[in-house]
């Protein structure tokens, strides 16, 4: 026990401690808040405002919970007044009934000195006491009927806006289920396009910009290609004419000089 309660008041110590750092010290304001922020970018502000809202839907069902406990308290309270009601109208019946014989008895005693009223003898003066009597406790449950009845109705009142609340939360929490129902699932295309888009190279992307992505990778890279392509015809190009003159130049350097002598020698002798 004492072990309990040195461990309920260290942890009250912290709470406090806690609390106060909070509400004095910045540093501790700003780290609780970056560290807020922390875990937002880590868990997701849509995944937050989830649990938000799964949170508030716990929240109805048990306002439900409340309000069918209270229809249910007011429902009971109601059936006993009613009972009490009843019980009430018994005994001013049975009231009213005494005082219709009263007053044949007043109505007889007025002519002889005493009347019998069920198995006794009641003199005037006695009657008229008995009289007054039956009146008062009459006007008396007659007045507490009457607040019976008022006291009911604001039961059965009370119970039937209980009633009517607890019926329009719980179409409340169906429409909100749905909607959940919907986010989830939402949630879950994201989380699968995410997976798409971490399979085709970067999870932070969508999947048509990895795929736009991707095509303009393979529209660089084509060109790229044709690039150095066209670079190898020309310098292929520019291979085969100097080939071509070196040749031609080789050819006619193997000719070797001209000759004049000979050629003056060849003229002549072809004119004898």
């Amino acid at each position: 026990m004492k072990r309990l309660v040195c461990l309920a008041f260290v942890s009250a110590l912290l709470i406090g401690g806690g609390v106060a750092l909070y509400k004095w010290s910045p540093a501790v304001r700003t780290l609780f808040h970056k560290g807020e922020k922390w875990a937002t970018d880590k868990i997701g502000p849509d995944d937050i405002k989830r649990e938000k809202i799964a949170t508030h839907v716990k929240d109805l069902q048990a306002a439900i919970e409340r309000l069918d406990d209270e229809q249910f308290s007011a429902t009971q309270a109601a059936t006993k007044q009613k009972d009490h009601i009843k019980k009430n109208e018994a005994r001013i019946d049975d009231a009213t009934a005494a005082l219709a014989k009263v007053k044949d008895g007043l109505t007889t005693v007025s002519k002889t000195e005493t009347v019998s009223i069920n198995g006794k003898d009641y003199t005037k003066t006695e009657l008229d006491r008995v009289a007054q009597s039956i009146l008062k406790k009459h006007g008396d449950w007659t007045k507490e009927l009457k607040d019976q009845k008022e006291t009911l109705t604001r039961l059965e009142d009370r119970a039937g806006r209980f009633k009517a609340r607890k019926d329009e939360l719980e179409k409340e929490i169906v429409a909100l289920k749905k909607d959940l129902k919907a986010i989830d699932d939402k949630m879950k295309e994201i989380e699968d396009l995410k997976r798409a888009s971490a399979a085709m190279g970067d999870a932070d992307k969508t999947v048509g910009e990895n795929l736009e992505t991707l095509k303009n990778d393979v529209a660089e890279l084509d060109a790229s290609l044709d690039r150095r392509l066209n670079k190898e015809d020309r310098n292929w190009s520019k291979v085969g004419k100097s080939g071509g003159d070196e040749a031609d130049k080789f050819i006619e350097s193997s000719k070797g000089s001209p000759d004049t002598l000979s050629e003056i020698d060849a003229i002549l002798k072809s004119k004898k």
